[in-house]
C-alpha cells in the first residue's frame, strides 16, 4: 500500500503478526527501510 507509519522493527513485527497494514488494512507484502533526507 505504500504507507509508512512505523519504525522498521515494528514494521518486521506487524508484517509476522497480524499481517495487515495498522491504517488501511492491506496485506503487507514486503517491508522497505527507508532513510530521512539529510540536507
Amino acid at each position: 500500500c505504500g504507507h509508512m507509519c512505523t519504525c522498521f522493527n515494528c514494521a518486521h513485527e506487524l508484517q509476522w503478526s497480524c499481517r495487515t497494514c495498522p491504517i488501511c488494512q492491506a496485506p503487507i507484502d514486503d517491508v522497505v527501510r527507508t532513510y530521512p533526507n539529510q540536507c
